[in-house]
């Protein structure tokens, strides 16, 4: 009985096999994720303003020739594709937390004017304020005309201000240059006195100073983030609302004291005092408000998102 050959032995293997290009470790996006994460706590605890974290933005075309060098690489040496990406992302992520880091002290040029507008029978002021400055002030003021503004800006780079029937739009840039190197802006914006106002205040100014404790304010939204705001809020008529988002590093506003108030918190936020009493809020949205809440006439009801790392409400 015929038995059956044994099977051939495979071919003996030398060195080490190749890894396959989708075998290659995905390290990429961690390393950006750890990343994003260091400029995060930095913001968080203060060490970078939120304008300076815009700065970021300057830096999409770097990212466009470091992916450019990486096509090459892929194309004319794959063995070292992998090695160079790595390196790239690194230099990236390290000069992006160097670069946004930059001290404000770095600055341009600017240039100032003045704008008003007659108050011309308003019975309603609505302000919306979009500047980008480094230090913004507005405040309540007995002036004769519906609003006064000295604003700095770029030279050559004015911002876009209108006023129709009581509305008035303050538009600006951020205040960058090219090479994403801010100049040094001090705002100021003083409303009449006389009439009331719904005020919006957007893109994000370093520090942020809100006098509204001579105007009948009713209702106020704030965004675009700040690495210090204070408001200071006068005594309200009926319910108003406070709205304010898009993060900031401290945040403090003062109410008329025995004013009703409510505080709704998201999007995570490290610490809140509240009359004194510090209350944990990580990990989840908090709500917090006065015994006379609910049976006030007049009170404020605010709302906090975007996360912040230190709030303050307290009364003056």
């Amino acid at each position: 009985m015929s038995s059956l050959p044994p099977p051939e032995a495979p071919p003996p293997q030398f060195g080490t096999p190749r890894r396959s290009r989708r075998q290659a470790p995905g390290v990429i996006l961690p390393i950006l994720l750890i990343g994003a994460g260091l400029i995060a706590l930095l913001v968080n605890f203060g060490l970078v303003s939120a304008d300076q974290l815009l700065r970021l933005f300057n830096l999409w075309p770097v990212a466009l020739i470091l992916l450019g060098v990486v096509l090459i690489f892929r194309v004319w040496l794959p063995r070292f594709a992998l090695a160079v990406a790595l390196l790239l992302v690194v230099v990236l992520v390290v000069g992006a937390v160097a670069y946004s880091a930059l001290p404000s002290s770095l600055q341009v040029a600017t240039a100032r004017a003045d704008y008003s507008a007659p108050l011309a029978g308003a019975e309603q002021g609505r302000m919306r304020i979009a500047l980008g400055a480094s230090n913004l002030t507005v405040q309540g003021a007995d002036i004769p005309d519906l609003y006064r503004a000295q604003i700095e800006y770029p030279n050559g780079r004015p911002p876009k201000v209108s006023a129709d029937h009581g509305t008035v739009s303050i538009e600006g840039n951020s205040g960058f240059t090219v090479l994403g190197v801010r100049s040094s802006n001090h705002d100021l914006v003083s409303l009449n006195q006389s009439v009331p106002w719904d005020l919006e205040v957007a893109g994000g100014a370093s520090r942020q100073s809100l006098d509204l404790a001579g105007l009948h304010l009713t209702s106020l939204n704030v965004s675009g983030g700040a690495s210090q705001a204070e408001v200071r809020l006068p005594r309200p008529s009926g319910t108003v609302a406070v709205h304010m988002s898009g993060g900031a590093s401290n945040i403090t506003i003062h109410r008329p004291r025995g004013t009703a108030v409510r505080v709704r918190m998201s999007g995570g936020a490290s610490n809140l005092t509240a009359d004194g009493t510090k209350h944990s809020v990580l990990g989840g949205d908090v709500n917090w408000q006065t015994s006379d809440y609910d049976s006030a006439a007049d009170r404020y009801d605010l709302q906090i998102s975007g996360g912040a790392s230190n709030l303050t409400v307290d009364q003056r």
